[in-house]
């Protein structure tokens, strides 16, 4: 139904109908660039080996925020993600139990701090973990660290004049347009929803043609072939374009105003109030 990918070259694969589904923000900074002023609870600081069993439910409790996120199970945990994430695992906890967790190495001949992965579940927790790697300034002089695109972390910093590029991250592709759609979770809005649209998919002609979509009012979709042609249609686009509309990764009206896609404008409205606005994000690769 779905394909997944951190490719090697975005132009390449774009080529057959994948498209980048995902951003995210890199940060390079000086530790001393991670103090914020914030006054915390007390937080408990725990290092050491990986225990996939510990971290596993705050992970997925996190990963609830956002669309992309895979699901880990145990084989995971103990052999894919420790042989690619090595280093020091940190965990933050207080009186309910782990709150966070920090994956990171220190490479050091560059004195140089990679975050593999910074897991919270609220932000004191965040603020508590961004005190931890500051505190590590009389050994390090730059931290690397990743945070979903929209994340606003460089605001709760003294000094929010940080280093942050903007990078893209994995690609994706709809590989059965029917059997996506029949299971996609759009908002219940209330109302129901009718339109026509066609797909081009010069790869996999199963995607490609014209077909009626019913949405209705508890979310639920209904889907014909259709055999007319010469019904107008309210959604003209590729492959790629159209994953990058379900993922939530692209607003639809950007699209149309760049000529990736053609819309009628009752269906930018139906897709800005029935499309779930979680944040495309992923902290994993392969």
């Amino acid at each position: 139904m779905f394909s997944y990918l951190m490719p090697f070259s975005y132009s390449y694969y774009r080529k057959f109908g994948w498209e980048v589904i995902q951003s995210f923000k890199e940060f390079n900074l000086c530790p001393n660039d991670l103090r914020h002023g914030a006054t915390l609870r007390e937080y408990v600081y725990t290092r050491g080996k990986l225990k996939w069993h510990e971290l596993n439910p705050v992970y997925e409790k996190y990963a609830q925020s956002f669309t992309g996120m895979l699901t880990r199970e145990r084989w995971w945990w103990e052999s894919y993600y420790s042989f690619y994430k090595k280093g020091e695992v940190v965990t933050v906890s207080n009186a309910d139990g782990i709150q966070g967790y920090l994956v990171y190495d220190i490479h050091q001949e560059s004195k140089t701090m990679t975050i593999h992965e910074i897991i919270h579940l609220n932000e004191e927790a965040r603020l508590s973990m961004l005190d931890f790697l500051a505190n590590h300034d009389s050994v390090i002089d730059r931290v690397i660290l990743r945070t979903p695109v929209q994340d606003e972390m460089s605001f709760l910093l003294r000094n929010p004049a940080v280093s942050q590029q903007i990078k893209p991250g994995f690609m994706g592709r709809i590989m059965d347009v029917r059997s996506c759609l029949s299971k996609y979770p759009f908002i219940k809005t209330g109302k129901s929803f009718d339109f026509i649209m066609k797909i081009t998919d010069p790869f996999l002609s199963w995607n490609d043609g014209i077909i009626r979509v019913l949405v209705n009012e508890d979310g639920e979709v209904y889907i014909m072939d259709m055999t007319d042609t010469d019904k107008e249609l309210d959604l003209s686009c590729d492959i790629g374009a159209f994953t990058a509309i379900l993922f939530g990764y692209q607003n639809p009206l950007f699209l149309k105003e760049t000529g990736r896609i053609q819309a009628s404008d009752m269906l930018l409205h139906f897709f800005n109030e029935a499309i779930p606005r979680k944040i495309p994000y992923a902290v994993d690769y392969f």
